[in-house]
Formats: structure tokens, C-alpha cells, sequence
């Protein structure tokens, strides 16, 4: 098959399995947290899998897990805790699809507002939430580990529900 004939991958989105916590560990130990303390580790991902508070939602391409998102849902407001996609499938689209499949999700729940913090020197990280919408809020030095400054954004999701139709989740739909 030549280039111009072969087909991307495309990304198939769903809930993470008590199985994909060790994988998922590792990608936020080398991706998310590099330099910093390891936090999330196997056990604490496998907490968030079972937790009816959280969502774990991972991207796989061609077999293999290429990215996942972890957020954690309160009365009102969401928190994308943590988003990492594999340097292989960078580029792609990936994380927008995961972080809209968790909003639509949001909007689905009631959520008024998602918030995020996001290392200050993460600049694609920074751009790719600007582009979808999420708007400076404050600077927060030393969040991570008493030595990296973050910076926290936030989407308001409450001026969809006024007057606008509410997109409904459709199975195979992502």
C-alpha cells in the first residue's frame, strides 16, 4: 500500500478499565509529571476508575492506549485533573476529542464551569485550551511540589444551556 493510500488510525474513546491503570501511571509519570514527585501512581488511577465522582476516559489507536483524561466531577464545577496523549499520536486531535467528550459530559451532569491547572511553562498545553475556549484565571506558584508555578483556567459551560440545544451523546459518537 502506498502513503497516499494508507489510512490514518482512527482513535476509538472509552472508559478506562481497572487494567489500564499501571499504563496510564506510567504515561503521567513520564508525560504530566516529569521532574516532580510521582503522584499518580497505579493505585491512585485505579481510585479514580472506580470513583463515581471521576471519569477515566482513554484514547486507543491501533491497539495501544495513545491517551487518556481524568476528571472529577462536584456539584457544579469539573476539574480536567489529568490529560496526557503518547508523543506518537501528538498532532492528531487527540486531546481535543477527550476534552470534549469529558464536557459534553459536564453539560450533560449540570456542570457550570470546568477549571484546570496547567504547568505555566506547558505553552501547547496553554494554546489548546485558549483555542477551546478556557480563559486565564490566575497564576498559582509552587502548586506543584512547593517548586513549579501553574496557571488555572476555566470554561463556563453555563451559557450553552441558555437558549442553545444541548448536543446529546450518541453511542459511537466521540
Amino acid at each position: 500500500m502506498s502513503d497516499r493510500t494508507q489510512k490514518t488510525p482512527i482513535p476509538v474513546l472509552r472508559l478506562a478499565r481497572q487494567r489500564d491503570a499501571g499504563e496510564i501511571a506510567r504515561m503521567s509519570r513520564e508525560y504530566v509529571e516529569a521532574g516532580l514527585p510521582w503522584t499518580w501512581r497505579e493505585a491512585r488511577v485505579s481510585s479514580h476508575i472506580q470513583a463515581p465522582e471521576s471519569t477515566v476516559l482513554v484514547a486507543s489507536m491501533e491497539a495501544r492506549l495513545a491517551g487518556f483524561a481524568i476528571m472529577e466531577f462536584g456539584d457544579t464545577v469539573a476539574g480536567l485533573c489529568l490529560l496526557a496523549i503518547h508523543p506518537w499520536c501528538r498532532r492528531k486531535g487527540l486531546a481535543t476529542r477527550l476534552i470534549q467528550w469529558h464536557e459534553r459530559s459536564a453539560i450533560t451532569a449540570g456542570i457550570e464551569r470546568i477549571h484546570i491547572e496547567v504547568r505555566e511553562d506547558n505553552v501547547s498545553a496553554r494554546n489548546l485550551y485558549s483555542a477551546l475556549g478556557y480563559q486565564h484565571v490566575k497564576r498559582i506558584p509552587g502548586y506543584y511540589s512547593g517548586r513549579e508555578t501553574a496557571v488555572q483556567v476555566e470554561r463556563e459551560l453555563r451559557p450553552m444551556f441558555s437558549g442553545a440545544r444541548v448536543p446529546i451523546w450518541q453511542p459511537g459518537a466521540s
